[in-house]
């Protein structure tokens, strides 16, 4: 959501936490050991790995300088983190989600710059996105994986892209670029800068549904608009 205030954040974040503890919680046995499609997880290997995700807010500074390196640097806490235990996992989550929006960013100034993967920075802000994307996206994730409903509202899929956004162009910001909208509806658009290439379209913004670019952002399906498509395949990823 364009021009979304920290209360804003704070309360996707607070929303979408409480529906993915839920989701967890709502597991069995048998459904959290479904493989999650496209990754090499389970439904509760992908739960631990949001848990390790909150870890790097809190105390883990650990952070990769490639693509790569991520994948690397997720396998590893992983390994770190031993727990499947359904319930133990998700009172890890609920716990650590409780911190990171009550104690950490509650009272952080969200413009503050962090050090982020890739040698980059990221502000506080986007950085608050991304949680909101790892929740939204492994939610999806794990319902897919188990048979159950998860929705992504067109609000917070909004606020949260914008954390790959800051990111991704804080990597490319000072080399030659082009700059791709993305509209969202109701005046919000977004803008990544990708490697100087033709806009597919010429200036006209492409229109996206907030669920589809952050889904397709990150790979889980396949946009509509073939423009779009073509944009994302040009971003870097981190």
């Amino acid at each position: 959501m364009e021009g979304a205030t920290k209360a804003d954040i704070l309360a996707a974040l607070d929303d979408s936490g409480e529906r993915f503890v839920s989701l967890v919680r709502g597991l069995d046995p048998d459904r959290s050991a479904r493989p999650v499609p496209g990754l090499a997880w389970t439904a509760v290997e992908t739960a631990a790995h949001v848990v390790t995700v909150l870890g790097r807010l809190l105390g883990d500074r650990r952070r990769a300088t490639t693509n790569e390196a991520v994948a690397e640097l997720n396998a590893t806490c992983l390994s770190e983190y031993t727990d499947r235990d359904l319930n133990d996992v998700a009172d890890r989550l609920e716990a650590n989600l409780r911190t990171v929006i009550d104690r950490v960013y509650f009272k952080v100034d969200f413009d503050r710059q962090y050090p982020f993967h890739g040698g980059s920075t990221i502000s506080a802000g986007g950085g608050a996105r991304w949680i909101l994307c790892e929740l939204l996206v492994h939610g999806y994730d794990i319902a897919a994986a188990t048979g159950n409903d998860w929705g992504i509202p067109a609000a917070a899929a909004s606020i949260a892209i914008r954390g790959p956004a800051e990111s991704m162009n804080r990597l490319v910001e000072s080399k030659s670029c082009t700059r791709h909208r993305v509209h969202l509806g109701n005046d919000d658009t977004v803008e990544f800068l990708a490697p100087s290439a033709p806009r597919p379209g010429g200036d006209e913004p492409i229109d996206a549904q907030p669920d589809e670019l952050l889904l397709g952002f990150f790979g889980r399906i396949e946009v509509s608009d073939p423009r779009l498509a073509v944009v994302l395949a040009d971003l870097p990823h981190m």
